[in-house]
């Protein structure tokens, strides 16, 4: 005979209830999410090499591109935060430079004295918050002939942050779209592009 279940064990249930069940529809939600991009990153894989991690919180695909490490992240958006499409191009470098578009909370700051920036000559960069360890070799890099055009275009294309640090180059993309930005000609352009940055040292 099986021993009885003790009445607190029913009352605990029934209290939490109702937390597994939106519990499992917010990881059937996220599933179905997350499947449905894993299936887009898997037909670049197919088509440009790497693999999707078959085991990850967010849709991931790793692969190679010009000798250089890379990986594509998806992730998605919540109650306070947009989608993101993050690139990363794995790269060591000598210096750390950061470019994002410039805020209100960033003119706030320097206006409080709270934030510094590098100061940059070129009147297409106002529009953009730039910080560094080494400001005169951002200036130098990001003046580039081969670099300017590349940071401008990835702006213009809807990237909101870019970085470069002593790891890796990393450009992201907030409202991404599955069909515009992950088809196979576009992740060419953007990973041409980063390519293009990481050769620059």
């Amino acid at each position: 005979m099986s021993p009885a279940v003790p009445p607190d064990f029913w009352s605990v249930v029934v209290e939490l209830g109702p937390l597994f069940l939106i519990f499992a529809v917010f990881m059937g939600f996220y599933y179905g999410w997350n499947l449905k991009r894993a299936g887009v990153l898997k037909a670049l894989a197919r088509q440009l090499g790497g693999r999707v991690a078959r085991f990850s919180l967010f849709p991931v695909w790793d692969a190679s591109a010009g000798g250089y490490r890379l990986r594509v992240r998806l992730i998605p958006e919540s109650r306070n935060s947009p989608s993101y499409l993050e690139v990363h191009l794995f790269k060591k470098s000598s210096f750390v430079v950061k470019i994002q578009r410039e805020t209100w909370a960033h003119r706030a700051g320097k206006y409080l004295g709270w934030l510094s920036e590098v100061r940059m000559q070129d009147a297409e960069f106002a529009k953009f918050f730039v910080t560094s360890d080494k400001p005169v070799r951002a200036q130098a890099f990001l003046a580039g002939t081969e670099v300017k055009p590349v940071v401008l275009s990835l702006f213009a294309d809807g990237f909101e942050l870019l970085t470069q640090d002593e790891k890796k180059i990393f450009a992201r993309k907030p409202r991404f779209s599955l069909e515009r930005d992950l088809s196979v000609p576009a992740m060419q352009e953007v990973l041409r592009r980063l390519q293009i940055l990481a050769a620059q040292e």
